[in-house]
């Protein structure tokens, strides 16, 4: 349920999870993924890069509970959008 929810809200945000089976996803971003894991972080929300590949774009999440996916969802809204804004 929790899978579903997550890609259901991460494709919302207009990001593209890679197909899973797994306890976990992998997601392109249109930032660097280490900005995203430190931005994460800030927010107490552990995630991971992707380095496979020489990739410096993909983030992966673990599927956890309604809360998690309700913290995930929130905290990337607020990382992409923050990233939308222009430099001054």
């Amino acid at each position: 349920v929790e899978r579903a929810r997550l890609d259901t809200g991460l494709r919302q945000l207009g990001l593209e999870p890679m197909k899973t089976v797994t306890n976990f996803m992998s997601i392109p971003v249109p930032i660097k993924a280490a900005a995203v894991v430190k931005a994460m972080e800030e927010r107490g929300i552990l995630i991971g890069a992707w380095s496979e590949g020489g990739r410096d774009d993909v983030i992966r999440i673990s599927i956890g509970g309604a809360a998690d996916t309700d913290a995930v969802l929130a905290a990337m809204r607020e990382i992409l959008a923050g990233a939308a804004k222009p430099a001054a």
